[in-house]
C-alpha cells in the first residue's frame, strides 16, 4: 500500500522533478519526450482542438485526418499522458474496436509513464495489468476497454475512444448499432458531470 504524500511536499517533488514545467499541451509534450516527433500543420490543428476540448467542460471531439499523420500517437497517447501530468486524479477510460487493441494502448500509455520519470506521476506499484492502472497516490488512472466490454463501476472523467471500427466494419448497420450501444449505455454513462469525451 502507497501512502500518498502532503499535497505541499508532492508539488514541492513535482515542480523538482519537472523543473517547474508543466506542458501547455500534448504536442509540447510529446516533442519533449521524442525528438522524433515533427510539428505539422495536421498535428497543430488536433493539438488545438485536443486542448480546446480538455479545457471545456461537457466537450465532445471527433478527429478524423489521413492515416500515417500521427494522429493516434497524440491524440491518445500524448493526450492521456498529458491530461495525466496535468490533473493526476482524472478517472479516464480508452475504448477502441477491440479488447487487444485496447491493452495495446493502455500498454503504451503506461510505459510511457514509466519511461518519463519527469512527469512526475508513477504507475501505482500494485497495478501489474496492462488495460487498468492507477497513478500512484492519486485517483486518476487508465482503464482500456474494446467495444462492447462493459466497465460498469468505474466513474470516467475523460473518455478517449481510437478508431470503434475495424476496417471496413463502418459499413454495417448492425456493427454501428453495437458500437453506438455501446457509447449511449456503457461509456457516456460513466461520464461524471462536466467530462469531456
Amino acid at each position: 500500500m502507497t501512502a500518498a504524500l502532503p499535497p505541499r511536499l508532492a508539488a514541492a517533488i513535482r515542480e523538482q522533478l519537472t523543473g517547474g514545467r508543466q506542458w501547455p499541451s500534448p504536442l509540447d509534450l510529446a516533442c519533449d519526450l521524442d525528438p522524433r516527433i515533427r510539428r505539422t500543420p495536421a498535428l497543430e490543428l488536433v493539438n488545438a482542438a485536443l486542448v480546446e476540448a480538455f479545457n471545456t467542460p461537457d466537450a465532445r471531439l471527433a478527429i478524423s485526418i489521413a492515416p500515417q499523420e500521427g494522429k493516434t500517437t497524440l491524440a491518445v497517447v500524448n493526450f492521456i499522458v498529458w491530461a495525466l501530468q496535468q490533473e493526476p486524479d482524472l478517472p479516464i477510460v480508452l475504448g477502441t474496436y477491440n479488447q487487444s487493441l485496447a491493452n495495446r494502448g493502455g500498454r503504451l500509455i503506461r510505459n510511457t509513464i514509466e519511461a518519463n520519470p519527469q512527469l512526475g506521476i508513477r504507475i501505482a506499484d500494485d497495478n501489474g495489468a496492462k488495460h487498468e492502472w492507477s497513478i500512484a497516490g492519486k485517483h486518476g488512472g487508465l482503464v482500456s476497454a474494446g467495444r462492447g466490454v462493459g466497465i460498469s463501476g468505474r466513474p470516467a472523467s475523460l473518455i478517449v475512444i481510437d478508431d470503434p471500427f475495424k476496417e471496413g466494419e463502418a459499413q454495417s448497420e448492425t456493427i454501428r448499432e453495437q458500437a453506438w450501444d455501446w457509447w449511449t449505455e456503457g461509456l457516456s454513462a460513466r461520464l461524471a458531470p462536466g467530462a469531456a469525451g
